[in-house]
């Protein structure tokens, strides 16, 4: 129900739905670019639409405080910036836990342009052996979905 209720909305806004997920349901999503506030509810709305329940990251102190059972609700992952291990290790461990995992990380960290993206995602995919799916959300073209899948290699510079 839910993800016919997600299209009717994105084609109500005029909205493209583009690409699959693949069948196995464990991966590190990367959207690009990440440049508005816009960007987590059309992920959210795109992911129900693909048929998919895509997680994501925030600091722990989200889930703390009277918002933190709609962040529970919407698939969020508490991180302990504190801890000992590492996020990498946080998250890797949880695709152990689960057997179904997509993962959604913006790679750029930031909402501002940047030269480069952050590595976190490579490394997570890479410790959790899981394939990296390429997303985006395009509001000039009103498009987003899947663009591609990658295979990390362990090499980050190939």
């Amino acid at each position: 129900m839910l993800r016919v209720v997600a299209k009717a909305v994105l084609w109500l806004l005029g909205w493209r739905l583009v690409g699959e997920i693949p069948a196995h349901r464990r991966a590190v999503v990367i959207g690009y670019p990440h440049t508005s506030n816009f960007d987590f509810p059309m992920m959210l709305l795109l992911s129900w639409a693909l048929d998919s329940r895509f997680h994501w990251v925030g600091k722990v102190e989200l889930f703390e405080g009277p918002l933190g059972w709609l962040f529970r609700a919407l698939n969020g992952i508490p991180i302990h910036r504190n801890s000992r291990t590492d996020t990498t290790t946080q998250l890797a461990q949880r695709f152990e836990q689960d057997q179904e995992l997509l993962l959604a990380i913006a790679p750029s960290g930031t909402r501002k342009a940047g030269r480069h993206w952050r590595s976190g995602f490579y490394h997570i995919a890479v410790a959790a052996k899981v394939p990296i799916l390429v997303g985006f959300i395009d509001f000039g073209s009103r498009s987003g979905g899947i663009a591609c899948t990658i295979e990390p290699c362990g090499d980050i510079l190939a």
